[in-house]
């Protein structure tokens, strides 16, 4: 239901670190966890705090050697960093507001894995998982490791995310919103589910609102320019998977000559607005359910008709919920169990064996790990931080309604699912942004397309777009299932490093098999 979504391999590797201590801007005073200084008399936000209530940052000298111009964004020019558990890290101080570069300031997450070649000749790599919401940290040991110490790899926490001032609204509303039915066929649910989402979106006015109106794509691109600036890069290589993607593209429309190289793995059509969005990947996660289940159907592993056996599963909950060790199994958690399926086939695989299961209770219990993985995927939060500020929206719930029974005639079981999870968005305390555009870069290098043939998330039509209207693009090809290719190919692997080693795209028409 995330239109732009972390990919698996970052679920995964989140997971692998959960145990690992985080570093956070939060973690010590700004002395010790390399905080960048403001500029004087401006108001530093601590993470965890309200914007316009946050103490002021400790200012330091930090023990990189500054830039002789500082940003003329207002952010602070130079990064003190120190060991976090196999990486370095460090905080970034970028202004709330861009156009009051003396008002109050931000600090951001920064992480780094220095390459013992000289980064002069090739340029850092910054990465991006997507999301919005999730944490960029896990990602940049992945590519650091698959990149080897050619480059040194560099990510942001976007604002909002994790230590970079999290927005985390209220997690008790979140998950009662996410509990409820997502696609109410009654009015006392569609009047539940409306209550819920306006209690999320009530939570987060109240507890980041002046944060909200300064979350949108083109702020984190600020930031992330200011990162190149601050760690004293001419040009960088970006790598950008889901959400990530679209980071990318807006950053290279912007920055064209600030690039040397950049990679987009499951792309996000920059063009399209919010519906044409959530219509496309209804119909791509309804696709990938009915391709997975006709080809499971009669062979020993589906021993029953996995597509049958979810409709009837789906009717029972609707009238009763099953009981899982306490928790509720109703029509929301088997949407986002089904939802969450599409973004890997070792995932599907689980969701295939979960429904084949003859007896409706260890269904429920493998379906609601599922489910559960799905909703611990990111920041819900900023998420919708993101996503109801970064073009027109509906501004109601009626429109949202619309929205809903129009995506539902067209991708039945996925449709107003997808259309609800962002009905917090009718009562943002924010403005939405400006209508979406096609973005062509001008003046960028050529720049590596990957599309995944069955990514239900980032339809492989966008791909074919936005390789299209880009002035310069080669399009790769992955021929498999699940969202984005990196973390399941090792061909596209290999091309995209090789790529980046050497600015140079492989021939149009590239195409990687399924393993």
């Amino acid at each position: 239901m995330h239109r732009r979504t972390l990919p698996p391999l970052a679920a995964a590797i989140a997971v692998t670190l959960a145990a690992l201590p985080a570093c956070t801007g939060a973690e010590a005073p700004a002395e010790r966890s390399g905080a960048t200084a403001a500029r004087p008399g401006a108001t530093v936000i601590e993470a965890g705090t309200t914007p316009g209530s946050g103490p002021g940052g400790a200012p330091t000298n930090g023990t990189d050697a500054p830039l002789p111009t500082p940003p003329a964004s207002g952010a602070t020019s130079t990064i003190a960093w120190r060991p976090c558990d196999g990486l370095e890290c460090g905080t970034l101080v970028v202004p709330l507001d861009r156009s009051q570069p003396d008002g109050e300031h931000l600090r951001l997450n920064v992480y780094r894995a220095v390459g013992r070649a000289a980064d002069g000749q090739h340029g850092p790599v910054l990465v991006n998982p997507g999301g919005p919401g999730g944490s960029v940290r896990s990602t940049v040991i992945r590519i650091a490791g698959a990149l080897g110490p050619t480059f040194s790899v560099y990510g942001l926490d976007p604002r909002g995310v994790s230590g970079s001032h999290a927005l985390t609204c209220d997690p008790e509303a979140e998950r009662a919103f996410r509990h409820a039915d997502s696609a109410p066929d009654s009015t006392i649910e569609r009047r539940d589910l409306e209550a819920k989402a306006r209690a999320v979106a009530d939570a987060c006015a109240r507890t980041s609102g002046p944060l909200l109106p300064h979350m949108r794509t083109d702020d984190v691109v600020d930031d992330l320019d200011d990162l190149r600036v601050a760690i004293g890069a001419d040009r960088i290589n970006w790598f950008g998977l889901s959400y990530g993607t679209l980071l990318g593209l807006r950053y290279a429309e912007r920055h064209p000559t600030r690039l040397r190289a950049m990679v987009l793995d499951g792309v996000v059509d920059p063009a399209l607005t919010l519906e044409e969005l959530l219509r496309d990947q209804a119909i791509a996660l309804r696709a990938a359910v009915d391709r997975a289940a006709t080809a499971c159907r009669g062979t020993p592993r589906c021993p029953v008709d996995p597509a049958a056996r979810l409709a009837s599963l789906r009717q029972r909950v609707e009238v009763r919920p099953i009981d899982v060790r306490g928790r509720p199994f109703g029509p929301a958690e088997l949407t986002l169990a089904t939802v969450m399926a599409g973004y890997a086939p070792s995932l599907m695989d689980a969701l295939l064996a979960a429904l084949v299961e003859p007896d409706d209770l260890r269904a429920a219990s493998a379906l609601l790990r599922l489910a559960d993985q799905y909703s611990g995927t990111g920041s819900f939060g900023t998420y919708l931080g993101v996503e109801c500020t970064d073009g027109p929206r509906p501004t109601d719930e009626e429109g949202f309604r619309a929205m809903a029974v129009r995506l539902e005639a067209t991708a039945p079981g996925f449709g107003a699912a997808v259309a609800n999870e962002l009905l917090p968005c009718a009562r943002w305390a924010a403005p939405a942004g400006p209508p979406p555009q096609p973005v062509a870069a001008r003046g960028a290098p050529t720049t590596l397309v990957v599309g995944t043939t069955g990514d239900p998330a980032t339809p492989y039509s966008y791909s074919q777009t936005v390789a299209s209207t880009l002035e310069s693009a080669v399009l790769v090809t992955y021929r498999g299932e699940g969202h984005t290719a990196f973390g399941s190919s090792d061909c596209v692997r290999e091309i995209e490093v090789t790529y980046l080693r050497t600015a140079t795209p492989p021939p149009a028409g590239t195409t990687c098999p399924a393993p």
